[in-house]
């Protein structure tokens, strides 16, 4: 009987060595277990998290805040999307360096126009809209003209739909940029009657550079003795304001602010170095004044978007706008535009 009961004892110590070398061997294999199912996981999440990071999050940004409302990236994208799908289907160059930056000035003026002209009373009517829109994409049709109008509305609606799907907009959404559109004119109206008919005012001329390097060589080829008339013929053509001598006739302060320190201060039928503005380089001279004068349509169109600008700017303060779109966001927006346009 002691026989049986010790080797009884000593299986039972053999099934307790062998639980244990399997408990120590699970210890050892269970670590194992973990990090590689952890390393599963990271190998399986991190396309995931590029993909999140690269594409996902970067749309959820708030680039622009005005007051409460806040603007993402994805709006902004959506919008410049739209603009660069209209200028290609119009023929235009769409501008890559510019279009974004354009687009994130607009939405911003957009939005300070939706909530602050309401406390000037200004309004935009859904007959307004809809006569805008008619305006913008009804066919044309010379006067005196006997085509069946509804032969017209059918095709207005036809390439007014054709516009909806080019730019992706739902018609609410192109309805609200209409309104803002209107908006800003009917601001620029109201504003506009501050603005005086007759101004102390200087006769200008200028002379426009697309680059710095251009203007150094006309002004040394002033000083050496050519007719400003002259090398306003040679470099400018077809200026906005001026004729092919350089002249823009009477011009008040506040026309062309970045000029006013010189141009009201200079001697007369002289010329001034260079100035580096925001789009150019100008030579500017001064034939005659300062004297009061009336005012130019063409100046008084100049003034009223100035003052619109001023306006808005003053808006920008009050609000706290904020702006928060860097190089990143940027070179984001380009790559997907130029897979939508390209």
């Amino acid at each position: 009987m002691a026989n049986i009961s010790n080797e009884s004892k000593n299986r039972m110590t053999v099934r307790e060595q062998h639980r244990l070398t399997q408990k120590e061997s699970n210890k050892r294999t269970l670590p194992i277990i973990i990090f590689t199912i952890i390393l599963l996981m990271i190998v399986i999440l991190i396309p995931g998290i590029g993909y999140y990071w690269t594409y996902v999050m970067p749309e959820n940004k708030v680039v622009i805040s005005v007051g409460e409302t806040e603007i993402q990236l994805r709006d902004l994208l959506k919008r410049t999307k739209a603009n660069a799908a209209a200028e290609a289907a119009y023929g235009s160059e769409v501008k890559l360096s510019l279009l974004p930056f354009e687009t994130l000035n607009a939405m911003t003026d957009h939005e300070l126009l939706r909530q602050t002209t309401p406390t000037i009373n200004l309004y935009v009517s859904s007959d307004e809209i809809d006569e805008e829109i008619r305006n913008v994409h009804y066919p044309n049709t010379l006067t005196g003209d006997q085509s069946d109008k509804d032969a017209l509305n059918r095709e207005f609606l036809e390439t007014y739909q054709s516009y909806l799907n080019l730019t992706k907009y739902s018609d609410k959404e192109y309805r609200d940029l209409i309104q803002m559109g209107l908006l800003r004119t009917k601001l620029t109206e109201h504003l506009g009657e501050r603005i005086p008919t007759i101004a102390n005012s200087v006769n200008l001329k200028y002379i426009k550079f697309a680059e710095l390097t251009l203007a150094e060589q006309a002004y040394e080829q002033l000083q050496s003795g050519a007719e400003f008339s002259q090398i306003a013929r040679i470099y400018m053509k077809n200026d906005a304001y001026a004729d092919d001598n350089g002249l823009v006739g009477w011009v008040p302060e506040g026309a062309f602010p970045e000029l006013d320190p010189t141009i009201f201060t200079m001697e007369l039928n002289t010329y001034s170095e260079p100035i580096l503005t925001n789009q150019s380089s100008v030579i500017v001279q001064v034939t005659d004044g300062p004297e009061p004068q009336p005012l130019q349509e063409k100046i008084t169109k100049i003034l009223r978007q100035n003052i619109t600008n001023t306006w808005l700017n003053e808006q920008r303060d009050q609000l706290d706008v904020q702006i928060n779109f860097n190089s990143q966001d940027y070179q984001w927006m380009v790559e997907k535009i130029s897979q939508y346009v390209g």
